[in-house]
C-alpha cells in the first residue's frame, strides 16, 4: 500500500512550533501540565513514527523484520498512549482526577495496557496479533487490530463523559477546545478506517493538540505581562500539586500599601515602572521559589519545603528589603507588608486561599499591619465572617432590616432633614455590625436588595406618616458604590417610590466620594433621578481623596462635610482653615451644606459663624426608630 505522508509532515512542521513556543514558556509546575507535557511530546513523537513507518513501507522486503516490527509499535503504541493522556488531561481540567483514588486511577489505564501487550507481542502472534508481514515483509491487519480504535474511542468515549459529568467546573472555552478535539480526533479515526493510506489520525492529533495548547495554556493564561511573573491565575495549580504531593510550604504576600499615593505624586505610568522593580527584585532574591503579582500591588513568593514563618523571620525578611525602588530616574520610597501564610493546619487548596483573600481584604481596608502570621487570627476572622455572611441572609430573608433616622438641624437648632441609617438584627446573631454587613453584601452581590429593602421602608414610612407636611428639606437614603454601578439602579428606584407614591421633593440620595468612580454610569443615572424631582447629597466630602470636580460635575443638591474634618479642625488650625474654606466654597457654588458629628456647642457656634446649612450629630439626637422619632416630630413642634 501507497501510504499519502504529506498531511503527517506539514502537522509535524505545525507541532514543531508549538513544541518550541511551550519550551519557553514559563510553566506552571502542576500535573495538568505534566500531562500535557507527555501528551504534546507523544503526539510529536507518534507523528515521526508514523512518517518513518510509511517511508520504510515500501523498503520493508529489504530491512531486517524486527527493526519494521519496533517502528510500527512504537507508532501504534504512541497513539494509543494519547487516548490515555488525554482523559488524564481532561481530567485535570475538571479536577476529577484529584478526587479519584489510586485503585480508579489504575483501572483507567487497563485499555491502555491491554493493547501494550498485545503489541508487544504481535511478533509473536502474528495473524492472531494487531499486525503482522507477509513472507514478502508486506503489512497486514491482525484479529485485533480493531482493538487499536476500539481503545482510542474508548478513551474519547471516557474524555467526553467526564466532560459532562463536570461540566460545570468548565468555562466554555474549555468546553470548546475538549469538543473540539474528540470532534476532530473521532473524524479522523473513521477517515482513517476508510482511507488507510491517508495516514490522518495523527494529523488531527496534532492540530487539535496544537489549538488546546493556544487556548488553555497559552503562557498568557498563567504569566504577568508587566512583571513577567507568575500571576493570580498560576496559584491554584500550584497549590494543587503541592497538596497533592504532601509537601509543606508558606506563601509570603507582599502588599504594597498606600500605593495609590505613589500614583497620585509620581503618575501611573512612573507607578507602573516602581512595580516592575519590585518583581524584579523579588526574582533577584527568590530565584528558587515562585514569585506571583496576587493583584495590581500584591505580590507573593511561594516557598515549597521551606521552614513555617514566624513573627521573627517575618521581622528579619521586612528588615532585610530595600526601602527604594526605582520608577525611570526616580527614586521611591515604598511601604511593604509582609505576611506570612503557612500550609500547616490547612486541609487544602481552597481553604488556603480563603485565608489568602482575607488578607488580600485586610489590605484593600488599609487596615493590614507592617508584618502579619496569617494563622489563628485570620481562621477566626474567617469564621466570623462567614456567620456574619449567614445572619445578612437570614436577615434579608427575614425581615431583620429596620431603618432608624438622625434628625438634621439648622443652626437654629430647627429640625430641617433626615438621614436613614440602616440597622439589621438576626436572632441567632444579634445586631450585624452595620458598616461590615454592607461591605459583605457589596462583596457577595446582595447590596441591591438591602438597598431595595431600605428604600421601601423608607417609602413605607414617609407614605403612612404623611412626612410630606413635616416641611423637611429632605429624608436622605444612601447608596453604596457599588449600586451606583449597576445599569438598572434608577429604573429600580423609581418603580419603588412610584409604589409608594412618595413625593420626588422629600428624598435625597446620598452618595459617598467612593462611589464616584464610576463617573459616567453615575451621571446617567443621576440625570434620570433628577429629572423625576429627585436629588443628592455628596457624603463624606473631606474625608479621603476628595475631588472638587465631582461637586462641579455632577448635579448635587448639597455636600455633607465629613465628622472627621470638624473634629480634626477643634484640634489643628490648618484644618480649622481647611473647614472654613470648604464652608466657603460650597456657599460661594450655591450648595447647601450639612456638617455631620456635631457634639458640642462650641461645635455649633463655630459651624454657624462660617454659615454651614444644616448639622447632624449626637448634640441634637442620636438616630432613632421610627416610633421614637414620631415623638420626638412632635415634641420639635413640627408636627401639626
Amino acid at each position: 500500500m501507497t501510504y499519502t505522508i504529506d498531511f503527517c509532515v506539514i502537522s509535524l512542521a505545525f507541532l514543531m512550533v508549538t513544541v518550541i513556543f511551550y519550551l519557553r514558556q514559563m510553566k506552571v509546575p502542576s500535573r495538568r501540565n505534566s500531562f500535557f507535557a507527555a501528551l504534546l511530546f507523544c503526539c510529536v513523537f507518534s507523528l515521526v513514527f508514523d512518517i518513518v513507518a510509511a517511508v520504510i513501507d515500501p523498503y520493508a522486503y529489504s530491512m531486517p523484520l524486527w527493526i519494521v516490527y519496533v517502528v510500527n509499535i512504537l507508532f501504534l503504541g504512541s497513539v494509543q498512549l494519547s487516548g490515555l493522556l488525554f482523559l488524564l488531561y481532561t481530567m485535570t481540567l475538571t479536577d476529577a482526577y484529584a478526587s479519584m483514588d489510586k485503585q480508579q486511577r489504575r483501572l483507567s489505564c487497563i485499555p491502555f495496557a491491554f493493547t501494550a501487550l498485545a503489541l508487544l507481542f504481535t511478533p509473536l502472534l502474528k495473524q492472531n496479533g494487531i499486525f503482522y508481514f507477509t513472507d514478502g515483509h508486506v503489512y497486514q491487519h491482525g484479529i485485533l487490530h480493531l482493538t487499536l480504535y476500539v481503545t482510542i474511542a474508548f478513551y474519547m468515549f471516557a474524555a467526553l463523559v467526564v466532560m459532562f459529568h463536570h461540566r460545570k467546573a468548565l468555562s466554555k472555552t474549555k468546553l470548546l477546545a475538549v469538543i473540539s478535539f474528540l470532534s476532530t480526533t473521532f473524524a479522523a479515526m473513521l477517515v482513517q478506517m476508510l482511507h488507510p493510506y491517508l495516514l490522518v489520525n495523527s494529523m488531527a492529533n496534532a492540530l487539535a493538540l496544537s489549538l488546546i495548547y493556544y487556548v488553555l495554556e497559552a503562557p498568557s493564561n498563567h504569566v504577568d505581562t508587566m512583571t513577567e511573573i507568575y500571576n493570580r491565575a498560576a496559584l491554584p495549580p500550584l497549590l494543587q500539586d503541592l497538596f497533592d504531593q504532601k509537601r509543606r510550604f508558606t506563601l509570603f504576600v507582599f502588599p504594597l500599601r498606600s500605593f495609590r499615593l505613589i500614583n497620585h505624586a509620581i503618575g501611573m505610568r512612573n507607578g507602573d515602572s516602581v512595580i516592575v522593580d519590585f518583581a524584579s527584585y523579588l526574582k533577584r532574591t527568590y530565584p528558587k521559589y515562585y514569585c506571583l503579582r496576587l493583584a495590581g500591588t500584591v505580590f507573593g513568593v511561594l516557598m515549597p519545603e521551606c521552614e513555617p514563618a514566624t513573627l521573627e523571620s517575618l521581622w528579619n525578611m521586612h528588615g532585610a528589603m530595600p526601602h527604594e525602588f526605582k520608577a525611570d530616574k526616580l527614586c521611591v520610597e515604598l511601604d511593604v507588608a509582609i505576611v506570612g501564610v503557612n500550609s500547616e493546619n490547612v486541609k487544602d487548596p481552597e481553604e488556603f486561599l480563603a485565608i489568602l483573600e482575607n488578607v488580600l481584604s485586610l489590605g484593600r481596608e488599609e487596615r493590614l499591619p507592617a508584618v502579619l502570621l496569617a494563622d489563628a487570627d485570620i481562621r477566626s476572622r474567617m469564621q466570623e465572617r462567614k456567620a456574619l455572611e449567614l445572619a445578612l441572609l437570614r436577615a434579608l430573608d427575614n425581615d431583620g432590616l429596620q431603618v432608624y433616622y438622625q434628625p438634621i438641624h439648622n443652626c437654629d437648632k430647627k429640625l430641617v432633614a433626615l438621614e436613614a441609617l440602616v440597622r439589621l438584627y438576626d436572632p441567632e446573631y444579634g445586631p450585624l455590625p452595620t458598616q461590615e454587613a454592607v461591605e459583605l453584601a457589596e462583596e457577595n452581590g446582595n447590596i441591591d436588595r438591602l438597598g431595595q429593602q431600605v428604600l421601601h421602608k423608607v417609602c413605607r414610612f414617609i407614605q403612612e406618616n404623611k412626612a410630606e407636611a413635616w416641611g423637611l428639606d429632605h429624608i436622605g437614603v444612601n447608596l453604596s458604590a457599588v449600586q451606583c454601578m449597576q445599569p438598572g439602579l434608577a429604573d429600580s428606584n423609581l418603580r419603588i417610590c412610584a409604589q409608594y407614591v412618595t413625593p420626588s421633593s422629600l428624598l435625597a440620595f446620598e452618595i459617598t466620594e467612593t462611589a464616584t468612580g464610576s463617573i459616567d454610569m453615575l451621571h446617567l443615572h443621576m440625570e434620570c433621578l433628577c429629572a423625576a424631582g429627585f436629588f443628592f447629597l455628596l457624603d463624606d466630602f473631606g474625608k479621603g481623596y476628595a475631588n472638587i470636580s465631582h461637586i462641579a460635575y455632577l448635579p448635587f443638591h448639597c455636600v455633607k462635610i465629613d465628622k472627621a474634618l470638624l473634629w480634626e479642625a477643634m484640634e489643628d488650625e490648618s484644618k480649622l482653615f481647611l473647614l472654613h474654606g470648604v464652608a466657603d466654597l460650597l456657599q460661594e457654588i450655591g450648595l447647601k451644606s450639612v456638617c455631620e458629628g456635631v457634639e458640642t456647642q462650641e461645635q455649633l457656634a463655630l459651624l454657624r459663624e462660617y454659615g454651614v446649612s444644616m448639622l447632624q450629630g449626637y448634640y441634637f439626637s442620636k438616630p432613632l426608630s421610627p416610633e421614637a422619632l414620631l415623638a420626638y416630630v412632635q415634641a420639635q413642634g413640627v408636627r401639626s
